[in-house]
């Protein structure tokens, strides 16, 4: 049992060792290899929840609450990312008359709480990870609230009730990978 741990550590200080190098060729498979990514489909939430609780357990949980002036920071820049943004793009938009999927999907883009390799991308950077993992939280933990004037101005997007089951999915899927993270 002792041999499998040391392996294990081994590999996983080789994986973080040489992390660029590993996500340049994971985006490489993904690319180049469609049949890979089909095949980890089903397994996404998963895989982030995995990401979320390495990423949680690296931090801990007292950088990641940090000081309330930094939660009230990254909740400022989730509303500005994630609400200003997307208004201020339709606006621009209607202004100019471009409508089509490019800029609905820009649009959508902005909309969109950070991804969930952000702190691990900062931590890849050299930088502190504690503040992308709030803004991601946030973010998302926002999203439901601030998707819903984006959905009213831009009514060709659907219904928002989708996105809200969606985003209170993610939502628990980052709760439990943060718990459990900060439980072990």
């Amino acid at each position: 049992m002792a041999g499998a741990k040391g392996f294990v550590e081994a590999t996983l200080d080789s994986f973080a060792r040489h992390a660029r190098l590993i996500l340049i060729a994971g985006l490489l498979v993904g690319l180049f290899v469609p049949g890979a990514a089909q095949a980890a489909k089903p397994w996404i939430a998963e895989m982030i929840g995995a990401l979320l609780f390495m990423a949680a357990l690296r931090v801990g949980p007292r950088q990641l609450l940090g000081a309330v002036r930094d939660i009230g920071q990254s909740a400022g820049t989730s509303l500005l990312l994630q609400l200003a943004l997307p208004l201020l793009l339709i606006l621009i938009f209607y202004l100019v008359d471009w409508r089509g999927a490019l800029p609905t999907a820009l649009i959508l883009m902005a909309a969109a709480p950070p991804i969930s390799g952000s702190p691990h991308l900062a931590i890849m950077t050299g930088n502190d990870p504690a503040p992308a993992l709030r803004v991601m939280t946030l973010g998302t933990a926002l999203m439901p609230l601030t998707v819903v004037p984006v959905f009213w101005f831009m009514p060709t997007l659907g219904d928002s009730s989708l996105i809200l089951t969606a985003a209170g999915r993610l939502l628990s899927v980052i709760a439990v990978a943060v718990a459990a993270a900060f439980i072990v």
